[in-house]
């Protein structure tokens, strides 16, 4: 029997990678010592209904197994369906109520915008 190998040499049809345009903001916390495990859930849930209820948030990861570096231990993800989505979000009334009850509970903060 003939093998037919692609030049990845997997034997089947080439991947086709994707670069979405979409822009993905990626936040790492780290937490105040005095913030709660059932304050951390709860501001991941606010993530996951931030998501829900602004127009142009695409996708939300909250569940973050991995998290660099050393001293940070949640990440979560937002996806915005283009440029203008992401810059409403920062006056978006959902997002600033979400701020003003959840971001006290964080020490340091790094967000990262990824896009293609």
């Amino acid at each position: 029997m003939a093998l037919l190998l692609t030049p990845s040499g997997t034997g089947s049809a080439a991947h086709r990678l994707l670069k979405p345009k979409t822009i993905l903001v990626v936040v790492t916390v780290r937490w105040k010592p005095s913030t709660t495990t059932q304050q951390k859930h709860r501001i991941l849930d606010g993530v996951a209904t931030m998501g829900q209820e602004i127009h142009g948030i695409q996708r939300v990861w909250i569940d973050s197994p991995k998290v660099q570096p050393p001293g940070f231990e949640t990440a979560f993800a937002l996806e915005f369906t283009d440029r203008a989505a992401l810059n409403a979000f920062a006056t978006d009334p959902v997002h600033k109520r979400w701020d003003e009850i959840f971001v006290p509970q964080f020490e340091t903060v790094y967000a990262q915008e990824i896009t293609n």
